[in-house]
């Protein structure tokens, strides 16, 4: 239909000046695979051609065409996708991992048909668990306190950038924690505090003491006291600590081989 439109077009854009020119030239495109009618004759491939026709006063008139056959394309594209992502080219949702082909057709800049050819591959969103013991009291990243067995999700992406879940079963120590609170009356004052911290305790007997601050993750900040030989009784410590920024933290107080943990939060 495409090539019968274009021999109507020619035979009404140039009859006028068939009547009056004994030749005239016509410039014609096609996109490849399509045929160009002229003369009878179904071209299909780029090149110059000439044909006579009669114009209106019945004189030879020579036609001299140039036909120009732009390419299509064909194009292999290679996509890889999670479970339940949008394909970008159809919009298609893949909700289970595998091996897909899409194939769109597309206009080049000539108008011709681009023809993509999409191989997909979908990863897997992945999941993984395990178990990890954890001090008595142990703050877990969404503020629980850890005091009996609690699961902790955390959330990362694979090798291909899906989701990975990460679920570990956090499993506290024998509470040895508060054996230790209740021997020594630990306490910790101010808390909140903002400039100085202190720790009041009592000794049943001489002790090695070590005290020192971590992070939400378990990680050490700074030492208070490390492995100081004390007298049995009382005592009260305070250790300025201006410049540790405001946040919430741990205090990892140990006694006679035994650990204690409490909260502590900086204004």
């Amino acid at each position: 239909m495409k090539n019968l439109l274009c021999l109507a077009v020619f035979f009404c854009s140039f009859s006028n000046l068939l009547a009056q020119a004994d030749s005239v030239a016509v410039d014609a495109t096609i996109c490849q695979g399509e045929i160009y009618l002229f003369d009878n004759l179904e071209l299909t491939t780029p090149g110059i051609y000439t044909a006579v026709f009669q114009n209106q006063s019945g004189a030879d008139s020579i036609v001299t065409l140039t036909l120009i056959v732009h390419p299509t394309d064909s194009v292999e594209i290679l996509l890889e996708l999670c479970e339940e992502e949008a394909s970008p080219l159809t919009g298609i949702v893949y909700l289970f991992e595998g091996d897909f082909t899409e194939q769109l057709v597309l206009s080049n800049q000539h108008g011709c048909d681009s023809v993509v050819t999409a191989q997909i591959i979908v990863h897997p969103e992945e999941f993984g668990e395990g178990w990890q013991m954890v001090p008595y009291g142990y703050i877990a990243l969404d503020g629980t306190v850890v005091t009996e067995p609690t699961w902790e999700v955390t959330y990362d992406t694979t090798e291909f950038g899906c989701l990975y879940i990460i679920a570990i079963l956090l499993i506290p120590f024998p509470n040895a924690a508060n054996e230790l609170e209740e021997t020594t009356n630990f306490q910790i004052f101010p808390n909140p505090f903002q400039d100085e911290i202190r720790l009041k305790f009592n000794l049943p007997e001489r002790m090695a003491i070590s005290a020192s601050v971590l992070d939400g993750s378990g990680l050490q900040v700074t030492v208070l006291i490390e492995n100081e030989a004390m007298s049995a009784g009382e005592h009260e410590l305070i250790f300025p600590q201006k410049d540790l920024p405001p946040g919430f933290y741990l205090l990892h107080f140990q006694a006679d081989g035994k650990s204690l943990l409490k909260k502590l939060v900086k204004w």
